[in-house]
């Protein structure tokens, strides 16, 4: 035999051996080999499944969430706006108060105003009226004093 048939004998029984070896794996491990590779599967798919059921639920919040927000939001607007109304409405009682309040300072004013008119004009009165009394009184010591002058007989 020749070297090159030698060796490919060689190589078919190496071919052979391998081919053995694989088919001794394959019935010792194979089984096991698919169980295993059945079990990763389901487990891959059952994972990505989780995946995509926490993808939808997180989906689901924040669709709740924004809702949530959205009604906490309208709520707070319409707060806002009862609130703002309150206190232009208590702001308009308390312009209405400061008003009057006003109003009847004045009328006070202009009362209290009159009373000192009235006071002073009294006073100027019985000041005019004292003067005209002083007046007299001195025209009575001139002639006192005329009459007191005049020779006696």
């Amino acid at each position: 035999m020749s070297k090159t048939t030698k060796n490919m004998a060689s190589a078919n029984d190496a071919t052979a051996t391998v081919d053995s070896m694989q088919q001794v794996r394959e019935l010792l491990f194979g089984d096991y080999q698919r169980r295993v590779d059945a079990r990763l599967e389901e487990m891959n798919n059952g994972l990505e499944a989780l995946r995509r059921h926490g993808d939808q639920a997180t989906s689901a919040l924040e669709a709740q969430l924004g809702q949530r927000l959205d009604a906490l939001a309208r709520q707070t607007e319409s707060d806002l706006g009862s609130l703002a109304g309150e206190l232009r409405d208590e702001l308009q009682e308390l312009k209405k108060l400061m008003e009057q309040r006003l109003d009847d300072l004045q009328t006070l004013m202009q009362t209290e105003h009159r009373r000192m008119e009235k006071e002073t004009q009294e006073q100027l009165d019985r000041l005019a009226s004292d003067k005209a009394g002083r007046a007299q009184i001195a025209t009575l010591m001139r002639q006192l004093a005329d009459s007191l002058d005049e020779p006696q007989a």
